[in-house]
């Protein structure tokens, strides 16, 4: 199998990955073709043209400005898969 491992793994790629929002842990689940669908949303302008490694760098930080509930509510509108993870104590 060709998963991600290890504690460091948060996905399989910068568009199928786990993100920190500013409150909660974030699943942005989407294709390659949805990339121009993402950078219309507020706070992703531009990030259709950056590569695979600068594009999930970036999208860590800007998902990381705004909590998981504005990102949710944006891909339930254009399309594209997310799940929230609430943050819970350790």
């Amino acid at each position: 199998m060709d998963e991600p491992t290890g504690p460091d793994a948060r996905g399989f790629g910068p568009l199928q990955r786990l993100y920190r929002a500013r409150d909660a842990w974030f699943f942005l689940g989407a294709s390659s073709g949805q990339l121009g669908t993402l950078a219309a949303v507020e706070g992703l302008e531009g990030i259709d043209r950056l590569d695979a490694v600068s594009l999930a760098a970036e999208l860590e930080r800007r998902i990381a400005l705004l909590p998981a509930a504005v990102w949710s509510s944006g891909s339930l509108r254009r399309g594209w898969g997310h799940i929230n993870f609430a943050d819970r104590p350790t």
